[in-house]
């Protein structure tokens, strides 16, 4: 999916929000980016399935492409039968950012940063 960071506008019937914010965007450097999403699903038997995905969603900021990008990956399994459902499936996720402690970025250097999320998600279904 293409997504237009720099395209975002707000609008407010007093205040004139729409030429600030877009002014202030625009002042962060601010891009298009893409977002990418596979998975597939495989059938084991009748009513056990496997899947797995991948996500990609690229940094929407023009100066650095690693920065605020974030990657996950998901595994899960299923149950189904006519009356049931059981879904259970796990997500990592990773965001690397950088941040300076001033508004130049040759006063003190960069921190790094990476965040990482582990989920676990289950959901149950049944029919009646």
């Amino acid at each position: 999916e293409r997504v237009w960071y720099n395209k975002i506008s707000m609008d407010h019937p007093i205040y004139d929000l729409k030429n600030d914010i877009f002014n202030e965007i625009n002042a962060l450097g601010v891009r298009a980016t893409n977002n990418y999403r596979f998975g597939g699903e495989a059938v084991l038997t009748r009513n056990v399935f496997l899947r797995m995905g991948y996500a990609l969603y690229e940094s929407m900021f023009s100066g650095a492409s690693d920065d605020f990008r974030k990657e996950n990956i998901s595994l899960g399994m299923g149950f189904r039968n006519r009356d049931f459902s059981l879904d259970l499936a796990y997500i990592y996720s990773e965001t690397k950012s950088s941040v300076y402690m001033y508004k130049t970025q040759s006063v003190l250097g960069q921190a790094s940063n990476k965040l990482m999320k582990n989920f676990l998600t289950v959901s149950l279904g049944c029919r009646f």
